[in-house]
């Protein structure tokens, strides 16, 4: 009994968790805000679950709302403390406006996180490096490097590192494993550049401006988490932007679909009438395309 009563008090006396943060989703698309409200709901719902507390933060660091989504995953990460996702979604929440935070929680993160996973640790490294914490930030681009040989977002951190204490050959040699990768080419190049002309390399430095000048800019860093929080994104913008990068990706039937969701849901958005014409038109819709066309000049005339 003494031990059944010494439980319920446990129990009684174990402080309710806090309420979750309360955004004000005033002039929010209504996709957003009700996307916001639903997770919300779910936390008073079930307000001991760690999931929906992480949840509802995720759905408001990708809609940018970064104080609710700091204090969310503060919640979600007291409740479940051996979660990785929660401290590591914090410090990218805490990015912006608190980067010396960011880091703490970015490195508790990777602490929890199995050795295999890369883009925690890289995200650790480049915050360090940002902050001018050299030291800790080439201790977590050589961990990925040797895990993983040639890797090019280690080889660039590294290059920043050599470079930033004027070791301009060493700078070199860990650069040009990442002048090929398509989320570190353009940086590489530029900080190649950058050595060559203070080692007085005047033919190369030329040669590079030339190519740095024909590169596209680098993509994200592939972030199998943060790919998480991307997908929570909604709305028109969110829809819109989807919609673009697949008609770039060759997805074009995808986007036509996407886009004709959006146009129907938001049908004075002219931006998104003029994606769903390219669309089309990709699709050998010439006469559709043309159509939707003129639907978005008659909305926004200026915008031509």
């Amino acid at each position: 009994m003494a031990a059944v009563f010494g439980g319920r008090q446990v129990w009684k006396t174990t402080p309710p968790p806090p309420p979750p943060p309360v955004v004000n989703t005033t002039g929010f698309d209504p996709l957003i805000a009700a996307a916001i409200g639903k997770a919300r709901q779910a936390v008073l719902s079930a307000p001991r679950s760690a999931t929906a507390r992480g949840r509802l933060g995720m759905v408001l660091l990708a809609h940018e709302v970064r104080a609710g989504a700091s204090e969310s995953f503060a919640q979600a990460a007291a409740l479940a403390p051996r979660e990785p996702r929660w401290p590591y979604f914090l410090g990218l929440a805490q990015l912006v406006d608190n980067p010396m935070a960011a880091a703490t929680n970015l490195d508790r993160a990777v602490r929890l996180f199995p050795e295999r996973e890369s883009a925690p640790r890289l995200r650790l490294a480049d915050t360090l490096l940002s902050l001018g914490r050299l030291e800790e930030a080439e201790a977590q681009y050589r961990h990925v490097w040797r895990r993983e040989p040639n890797s090019a977002p280690a080889g660039l951190g590294l290059g920043k590192v050599a470079n930033a204490r004027d070791r301009a050959e060493e700078a070199l040699d860990f650069l040009t494993a990442a002048t090929q990768h398509p989320s570190t080419r353009k940086a590489a190049h530029r900080l190649l550049l950058n050595v060559s002309q203070r080692l007085g390399r005047t033919n190369q430095a030329e040669q590079l401006a030339r190519i740095l000048a024909e590169l596209p800019n680098d993509k994200p860093l592939p972030d199998p988490f943060l790919a998480e929080v991307e997908q929570l994104k909604t709305g028109e913008k969110a829809w819109i932007d989807q919609g673009d990068e697949w008609i770039k990706s060759g997805r074009v039937a995808e986007a036509a679909q996407l886009l004709e969701r959006t146009v129907q849901t938001y049908p004075n958005s002219d931006r998104a009438m003029f994606f769903l014409g390219r669309a089309r038109l990709r699709l050998g819709d010439a006469a559709g395309a043309e159509a939707i066309l003129l639907r978005a000049v008659q909305l926004a005339p200026t915008s031509v």
